[in-house]
């Protein structure tokens, strides 16, 4: 089985895990789970899919494996939906799809001059925007945070995410570091991050999609 052939197979179970969701409501209407639980939940394994498929494939580091898990299974979806619309409809405001952005936002280095912030901070103050709906098509509604704005050419929207395969990073290394190693634990994180940061830029720019180049960028948090 080569790359091209499991990246085909990866994207067709990712695209059907918002359908098994909806289809599990639908079933059994009156299960108590937030429709946003099951977005989250489908998002989860979408990634792990693709994290445990290129780890098949090709070695990768646990890192890599997990910033391609999210790539292909979050960012993609949404890269290759919104310039193939004719406007964006988020939050029932229709954009045009030059004026939708995506924004992917990392802790701070601890090494960094600004002040560190953690992860679980740093979703804190991602979870305080206003959340909404976006339909990417064949893979289904997507639950996302939104900045709004307005820009000279009119209104613009940014979707901010924290990767959720970051939770999994950390819950690794915290393992595999043990407890009263804070100092090596931060070391390490900074240097999985900046890594996970660096894979997430690399498949930005292999994308033929000029929208993955302009409107995509990964950024550390600054408060």
């Amino acid at each position: 089985m080569n790359r091209e052939h499991l990246k085909s197979g990866i994207a067709l179970a990712c695209a059907a895990m918002p359908v098994l969701s909806a289809s599990i409501l639908w079933a059994a209407p009156d299960l108590p789970v937030p429709e946003t639980i099951t977005g989250q939940v489908s998002a989860v394994l979408q990634s792990v899919l693709v994290f445990l498929g290129f780890r098949y494939v090709r070695k990768t580091s646990l890192p890599e494996g997990l910033a391609l898990g999210y790539f292909w299974s979050f960012v993609e979806p949404l890269a290759t939906a919104i310039p193939n619309k004719a406007a964006v409809e988020i939050g029932g405001v229709s954009y045009e799809p030059q004026r939708v952005r995506i924004e992917i936002v990392m802790p701070t280095a601890g090494d960094s001059d600004a002040e560190p912030v953690g992860l679980d901070e740093l979703r804190a103050s991602v979870d305080r925007l206003p959340e909404e709906i976006l339909d990417t098509g064949e893979h289904g509604r997507r639950t996302v945070r939104v900045r709004r704005s307005t820009g000279t050419h009119g209104p613009e929207i940014t979707i901010v995410d924290v990767p959720r395969t970051l939770d999994v990073l950390e819950r690794t290394l915290a393992r595999e570091v043990g407890a009263g190693n804070e100092a090596k634990l931060r070391k390490l994180g900074d240097r999985e991050i900046a890594e996970f940061s660096a894979c997430l830029e690399r498949s930005l720019k292999e994308q033929r999609g000029s929208y993955f180049r302009s409107s995509v960028t990964v950024k550390r948090y600054q408060r």
